[in-house]
């Protein structure tokens, strides 16, 4: 049975030649029988780990994909399948709590095909609800706000797009207030050291 057992989203391959392996990072997102933990903006939290596995003739973000894509066919599984449980029992807390925890799940995933210019395959109800722009803007810069390993050339591609947000300074500003964070403290993040260049934001 592997409905809703732990999905494993694949961030870096790294060939270690001289050992013949793959340094491998990852996180986990588990549903652990509805005990997941989300954070102040209930962004669903996952659990960060690197593991060394036997190199297999691809590397990088290729190898990664083709293990996330497999991945998300499950996901897609999982999720038509709550979708189904919920048209029969659509007050059910159960099924409400798996769905929010998939869509999560959904999101990380997406966010991980975005920033490496791939095609996200999840094609299901949940793409085709176009949120508002302020409301993508801010789920992209918690999930960059909650990786430690965040690039900041890749936030900054992905935040600083003019040609995808209209405003993004001021999208920037108004999530890290909402954030509860200063200029100062943002910019020491590790995927945000490219913000307040000039040190003159005003908090």
């Amino acid at each position: 049975m592997t409905f809703l057992q732990p999905f494993e989203l694949l961030y870096k391959a790294i060939t270690i030649p001289d050992k013949e392996k793959l340094h491998v990072e990852y996180c986990t997102y588990d549903y652990n029988y509805g005990k997941f933990d989300i954070d102040k903006d209930r962004v669903l939290k996952s659990e960060t780990k690197v593991k060394l596995i036997a190199h297999q003739g691809t590397s990088g973000s290729e190898y990664c994909k083709s293990l996330n894509d497999k991945t998300v066919e499950r996901i897609k599984d999982d999720y038509n399948a709550v979708l189904e449980n919920l048209t029969r029992f659509p007050k059910s807390p159960k099924y409400r709590k798996q769905r929010f925890f998939l869509e999560g799940v959904i999101s990380g995933f997406g966010f991980w095909y975005q920033i490496h210019d791939y095609v996200f395959p999840f094609t299901g109800e949940l793409i085709q609800k176009r949120k508002p722009t302020y409301q993508e803007y801010e789920e992209l810069f918690h999930q960059f706000l909650n990786d430690d390993n965040a690039d900041p050339a890749y936030v900054k591609k992905i935040l600083n797009n003019k040609n995808r947000w209209s405003n993004p300074s001021q999208l920037l500003k108004n999530a890290r207030k909402k954030a509860g964070l200063k200029a100062s403290e943002l910019k020491s993040k590790r995927g945000f050291t490219w913000t307040d260049p000039k040190n003159t934001a005003k908090d």
